[in-house]
């Protein structure tokens, strides 16, 4: 698989599964809390909505790395984003991500000085993609026993981001 193949179906899982847990460090603490994604595809960075008021964001200007973990059990789908991140009230992308939902969530009108923007400059990227069935799986794992051979559980890519 080509590099620009790894990038468009890493960036297409992250668009379906759509709500990351972005954890951070805190005094040797990890945290993590769930976040709704939003991809720029024409750089790559992930942006995400919060107040910046909020533990995460206070967390963000103390640490510069971070990890987003996506996961969808049902369909064997599973993302993990490391990255170092930025939090900032840059008005442009909140614009860009402001739905009309978000003012009930934040409790702010969208041109608050309270609601800002994370961004998640990825570094390197895993993801696990099996489109298979059940019992497909469960053939693969007997197959794998019988034969003493790894199974076949779908795609496992490691990319590169930068």
């Amino acid at each position: 698989m080509s590099k620009t193949e790894n990038f468009k179906d890493l960036y297409d899982l992250i668009d379906e599964l759509d709500i990351a847990m972005m954890v951070t460090e805190v005094r040797d603490d990890l945290r993590s809390k769930p976040m709704k994604t939003h991809i720029d595809t024409e750089t790559g960075h992930l942006w995400f909505l919060t107040k910046a008021s909020s533990g995460k964001a206070i967390e963000i200007l103390n640490e510069h790395a971070v990890n987003l973990a996506y996961a969808c059990p049902k369909s064997s789908t599973y993302v993990s984003v490391t990255g170092t991140v930025r939090v900032g009230h840059d008005k442009k992308k909140i614009d860009w991500m402001w739905p009309d939902e978000s003012a009930l969530w934040f409790q702010y009108e969208q041109n608050d000085p309270s609601v800002a923007a994370i961004c998640v400059m990825p570094n390197i990227a895993e993801y696990w993609d099996s489109t298979d069935s059940k019992i497909l799986k469960s053939w693969e794992i007997v197959k794998s026993k019988l034969m003493g051979e790894t199974p076949d559980l779908g795609d496992i890519e490691t990319v590169r981001l930068s």
